[in-house]
């Protein structure tokens, strides 16, 4: 993925004179550690790559850091020197087996402190500096920005993940990968801070729903790169956005025009949100995605099949996966922090299967017909002593126990005995068999 390319310095030119550094240019990182660990047929080697391309260009390479073992003033020193006598600096960082793989947590998400030092003694000399990034997770990029003028993810690419990358940096591939994760300005803002690490070997997942994207966009949290995010050599523009209902889902058509000078992929991601919502839910949830290749000035329409599970949310009383009607908003998007185009729809909902016993709580009873009237029956006397007019349960005593557990009314306050509470429970469980 490109995450960033200020000033268009990529793609590179063949001529251009560039100094390679980092030892992920001649050991590529390019698969997980532990089980994970498969045997290559042949590993594409980056440098190697990028001097095929490079042709007569002069290509230099340095290590920057070593192993511990290794002289670290003079790996640094070495980087240092190329780097100065060079057009461009590529500088391969990333993290190794040793500090992610299977079986073990991270405690933090920095890049190595070597790696750092290297990379703002590079910049000191050089100001046109390419950062590629080798890793399986997520690393704060918050000491790379302000050095870096282009970033690229390169993930864990696999065996020919070398000549890959080499092909994107000189644009024989126009790049339109896109971050399957957020990549948040410090720790402290991912949604799972404060429940993780676990604590006496129990892990309390409080943040719920609200995961990934959905967290950062809940919590309003700034982030450095959102989720869905990456560039690309060429530019588009949605022209317009059309949400069809179907036979069991909708289908969003997006119009999408090539506005640069490179043919290139456009990913186009589709957002819901409902505004008026009465449940718990994120600002905007992704409920499909598609991409289109077109050429420069090229125009083209896009189809994502939304199925109607995609906009479902699970009901614990009613026990399954329902959709809340109302008006839905759809949004064509390049990630979830750049929304384009809106559209918006209505949509029905699913009738809510209605489950009503002991601890579900008044307010809940009170809103099905028949449940009030058992009810009405029971709190006639508590009705009566608040000075309701109709002997009934009104909006004034409702207001007061409605967060109030049926069984717990029943027992606690109103000290009817187990066997009275029983035949209330039954004539709750009749209602909807």
């Amino acid at each position: 993925m490109l995450l960033a390319n200020d000033g268009g310095l990529l793609p590179l030119s063949p001529a251009t004179g560039v100094a390679v550094i980092g030892a992920f240019a001649r050991e590529p990182r390019f698969q997980g550690g532990g089980s994970s660990h498969v045997t290559p047929t042949r590993v594409d080697v980056p440098l190697t790559e990028i001097r095929r391309i490079a042709g007569d260009a002069r290509v230099t390479h340095a290590t920057g850091v070593g192993n511990g073992d290794d002289d670290e003033d003079l790996l640094l020193a070495e980087a240092v020197a190329i780097a100065s006598e060079a057009e461009v600096a590529v500088l391969m960082l990333g993290l190794t087996d040793d500090q992610e793989s299977e079986g073990v947590d991270r405690q933090h998400i920095d890049l190595p402190g070597n790696q750092l030092r290297l990379l703002e003694a590079v910049a000191a000399v050089q100001e046109r500096i390419v950062v590629i990034l080798s890793a399986g997770s997520v690393v704060d990029l918050s000491p790379v920005v302000p050095h870096a003028t282009a970033i690229v993810s390169g993930a864990l690419l696999g065996q020919g993940g070398g000549r890959a990358l080499a092909r994107v940096l000189y644009g024989h591939a126009t790049p339109s990968g896109r971050l399957a994760e957020t990549v948040p300005l410090r720790i402290e803002d991912v949604p799972s801070w404060g429940n993780f690490p676990a604590e006496d070997s129990h892990v309390r997942y409080g943040e719920g729903i609200f995961v990934g994207y959905r967290g950062y966009d809940h919590r309003r949290r700034e982030v450095r790169f959102p989720f869905g995010h990456g560039l690309s050599y060429t530019t588009f523009d949605y022209r317009s956005l059309t949400v069809v209902a179907g036979h069991n889902g909708w289908t969003a058509r997006v119009e999408v025009h090539n506005t640069g000078s490179y043919r290139g992929r456009e990913v186009v991601q589709i957002y819901a949100s409902l505004p008026a919502s009465v449940r718990r839910r994120a600002p905007r949830e992704l409920v499909g995605f598609g991409h289109i290749e077109l050429d420069p000035g090229q125009s083209g329409q896009l189809e994502v099949v939304i199925e109607r599970r995609d906009l479902a949310y699970w009901d614990e009383p009613a026990g399954c996966w329902l959709v809340e009607g109302g008006e839905y908003v759809f949004a064509a998007a390049a990630s979830s922090r750049d929304l384009r185009i809106e559209a918006s729809v209505p949509i029905d909902g699913d009738p809510r299967p209605v489950r009503i016993d002991l601890d579900s709580t008044i307010s809940e009873a009170m809103a099905d017909p028949d449940a009030r009237l058992i009810l009405d029956e029971v709190f006639r006397p508590l009705a009566a002593n608040a000075g309701e007019a109709s002997g009934a349960v009104g909006a004034s005593i409702e207001q007061l126990v409605g967060s109030i557990p049926v069984g717990r009314m029943l027992s606690g306050f109103l000290g009817m005995d187990r066997e009275s509470v029983a035949g209330i429970a039954e004539q709750l469980a009749r209602i909807h068999r």
